[in-house]
């Protein structure tokens, strides 16, 4: 009988410890906006971009969260003397590239005191969109459009949360297609920077 009580008291104050460990909210809803920065060879092409993301994150250790994000960016074309040299005599309209992001985040959280540092590391997919440009000159016109077109990214990244707000910083790389002529020497890669809530 002794036996059976000490098992029985054993197993309730591993269950109490278990229980405890667990977060006491196992999903989390994440609403996120802010600046999209190029880099490298992107940003000799577009203009200091926004950004607006979503994300659903579950709970799967008691300091680490699997989340899965979609985000929405938006670039303008750069100047046509940026591109073209000071010299062109070429007017350009339209170029601005649209890009949605889908992916997977590993978030490790190291709270501390009453804020919650925490790292990112994840994988994605990522669809662009470039509206049609106009090139003008001696007033002739002619129009290029473009087809869209994917690529995977990964992500590397952190931020703090203060209660139910976060600042976030992210370093993206796109993983270019080497099929794509256009695109396979091109190091794209982008910093975003972001304000957000945690629901």
């Amino acid at each position: 009988m002794k036996k059976t009580a000490f098992f029985i008291a054993l197993i309730v104050g591993l269950a109490s410890t278990a229980s405890a460990q667990l977060p006491s909210k196992p999903f989390s809803l994440y609403i996120q906006g802010g600046a999209s920065l190029p880099q490298e060879d992107f940003k000799d092409v577009y203009k200091l971009g926004y950004h607006g993301a979503g994300g659903l994150g579950i709970s799967i250790f008691p300091k680490v969260e699997a989340v899965g994000r979609v985000s929405y960016h938006k670039h303008s074309l750069e100047s046509v003397t940026s591109l073209l040299g000071d010299d062109s005599q070429v007017d350009v309209d339209g170029g601005d590239l649209t890009m949605l992001m889908y992916g997977a985040n590993l978030k490790l959280n190291l709270g501390v005191l009453v804020t919650n540092p925490y790292l990112l590391a994840g994988y994605g997919w990522a669809k662009f969109d470039i509206e049609d440009m106009t090139f003008s000159a001696s007033g002739v016109e002619h129009t290029q459009t473009f087809d869209s077109h994917t690529d995977n990214y990964w992500i590397l990244g952190g931020g703090i949360e203060f209660s139910r707000t976060f600042i976030e910083g992210r370093y993206i790389t796109f993983l270019e297609d080497d099929d794509d002529e256009v695109e396979n020497d091109s190091k794209s890669k982008l910093i975003t920077v972001s304000l957000g809530i945690k629901l």
